[in-house]
């Protein structure tokens, strides 16, 4: 009687078979990828890219200063950005798969629900226009500081031989 009611107590106080099986790394990097759909992942990457191509096309045109910007452009189009664009989903899975390390299925579902609120999609709506404004005055607040400390300490630096 006694095992019984152990194995009734046991059963009652178990988590549903659903829920156990639900979390499966299977489930966690499906649940991730539509995280980072929603999250806007991909248009974070088409941003990153054209970063990125922004900082090809001057690194490969002070390596050639002999061409015209537009002709250096042309090349990084042509023969680089392809290559970006046909990697670009294993970037953006693997980076998906770090939710999948720090959330649960269940989590990340969760998140998703939120985002897919008013609120959430305020948010997201928000976040680039937040983080480029974080950005620039962590910016502006990194060159002021460090103007300020070399000035502060300018006579310590050159007796160090920096001189600044």
């Amino acid at each position: 009687m006694t095992r019984a009611l152990l194995l009734v107590a046991a059963l009652l106080l178990a988590p549903p078979a659903s829920h156990a099986q639900a979390d499966t790394p299977e489930a966690r990097r499906a649940a991730a990828v539509e995280l980072a759909e929603t999250l806007g992942l991909g248009r974070q990457m088409d941003q990153m890219m054209q970063q990125m191509r922004g900082a090809l096309v001057q690194g490969i045109h002070r390596s050639a200063p002999q061409m015209v910007e537009r002709e250096v452009a042309a090349l990084v189009d042509e023969f680089l950005m392809p290559e970006f664009r046909e990697n670009l989903p294993r970037l953006t899975e693997a980076m998906a798969l770090l939710w999948a390390q720090e959330l649960t299925t269940e989590e990340m579902r969760g998140v998703r629900e939120f985002y897919a609120t008013p609120l959430g999609r305020k948010l997201l709506d928000a976040q680039p226009r937040v983080g480029a404004q974080a950005y620039g005055m962590g910016r502006a607040w990194g060159e002021r500081i460090a103007q300020d400390a070399i000035a502060k300490h300018r006579d310590a630096l050159r007796q160090r031989g920096v001189n600044l």
